[in-house]
């Protein structure tokens, strides 16, 4: 059984603040090497982002595809789970964002949608908030550590 994989990542940094970032990645592989039954499933991945990085603001969006995928038949024994579905073809819109208010104050969040498909564990749309404070009473040390 021969086993293929391809990892390629492109960025370009465009008028000093924005990044354009291509990702593409492909594989031609069984899911096991010691399942002789299994067949070779070839699934090709793609997704485009832009992004604004500034120390004090950053936005990010992207969109992307992923071919779909059949799992082998789940072990036995495991009884939350019983079995994985065929992924289907899958294309999604994702946005992250971050944004210092005030120093030592940082808002974040993201937010992905499988526009198309989707599948198993992945609900229909989600996103996420935080807030990181950093305390200053965190010793400094002279090379910058924790700062």
């Amino acid at each position: 059984m021969k086993r293929n994989s391809l990892l390629l990542t492109v960025g370009a940094l465009v008028a000093a603040l924005f990044v354009l970032l291509q990702v593409l990645f492909t594989v031609r592989e069984g899911q096991s090497a010691v399942v002789t039954t299994d067949d070779l499933q070839e699934a090709v991945d793609l997704a485009a982002w832009v992004r604004f990085d500034h120390p004090r603001l950053m936005l990010e969006a992207g969109r992307g595809r992923r071919d779909p995928f059949a799992p082998l038949g789940f072990a036995g024994g495991i009884a939350p789970i019983d079995s994985l579905h065929p992924t289907p073809f899958t294309e999604f819109l994702a946005v992250r964002a971050s944004i210092q208010v005030l120093p030592g104050l940082r808002l974040s969040g993201w937010y992905f949608d499988p526009l198309v498909g989707g599948g198993d564990f992945e609900p229909p749309h989600h996103a996420r908030v935080s807030a990181t404070f950093q305390s200053k009473f965190w010793r400094v040390f002279p090379n910058g550590r924790w700062r």
